[in-house]
């Protein structure tokens, strides 16, 4: 080490513990502030003269690093050193458009497609989520035609689990349906979504997917010329969504 780094070599004090094993556990207190540093140096000579070698090697490279740039966090050095992972870059917030199916009971399933824009935002840690949507619905037999627009406002909660998110959703919501056939009619209801949820968070892109029921309170009946069609008080909910992170 004195053939290396000279005379500085009498201004750090240099402690080393006991072995356990390649794995050496070192005090180095340096002249610029006293404050000692604890290291665990790993070493993988075979024999004393190869072990005690190496270990001056590493220290004589921690002695320079320290005067370079200052003290360093205690740490592990030498081979088993792994770097530490950083964080995704996660979005905070999102704008998706979305596609959803709903379906009834087998006894009137009456089956039912449409489309939307939602949009939500991350907060405290990631746990919960506000979120907001608008939403077109449309379901048909013969020439009856069913049409429904609602928005709707809630709050998910869950957990961030890397880029993926995992929670719950309620959302009340307000709806509008339009029939048409040989004659047209208009109804307002209430009702809303409760579904389980996954999201995929990309730096820029967000994909999410959600299961679970639908509710309308009053439930819709519309009658036709030649066919009923039914929107139940509970059907099944899939919505798919794929959204700009921001």
């Amino acid at each position: 080490m004195r053939a290396r780094i000279g005379d500085l070599l009498d201004e750090w004090s240099i402690s080393i513990d006991e072995p356990q094993g390649p794995l050496y556990p070192i005090t180095l207190r340096g002249p610029e502030d006293g404050q000692a540093d604890a290291r665990t140096i790993e070493v993988t000579g075979t024999s004393d003269e190869e072990r005690s070698r190496e270990l001056a090697s590493v220290l004589a490279l921690i002695i320079e690093s320290r005067q370079e740039t200052g003290p360093a966090d205690p740490g592990t050095t030498g081979d088993g050193d792994q770097p530490k992972k950083q964080p995704p870059n996660l979005p905070r917030g999102f704008v998706a458009a979305e596609a959803h199916l709903e379906l009834g009971p087998p006894r009137d399933p009456d089956l039912s497609l449409g489309a939307g824009l939602g949009a939500g935002v991350w907060v405290l840690r990631d746990i919960l989520q506000p979120r907001l949507r608008l939403r077109w619905t449309h379901s048909w037999n013969d020439d009856l035609r069913v049409h429904g627009v609602s928005a709707g406002l809630g709050l998910a909660a869950g957990l961030p689990l890397g880029r993926l998110w995992v929670g719950a959703l309620a959302m009340p919501s307000f709806k509008w349906t339009h029939a048409m056939d040989t004659k047209a009619g208009t109804a307002y209801s209430g009702g809303g979504e409760a579904t389980a949820m996954v999201q995929y968070r990309m730096r820029h892109v967000v994909f999410g997917l959600r299961t679970g029921v639908e509710t309308t309170f009053r439930p819709v009946r519309i009658r036709g010329s030649n066919d009923v069609i039914r929107w139940g008080p509970v059907r099944w909910l899939l919505v798919l969504e794929v959204g700009l992170g921001i």
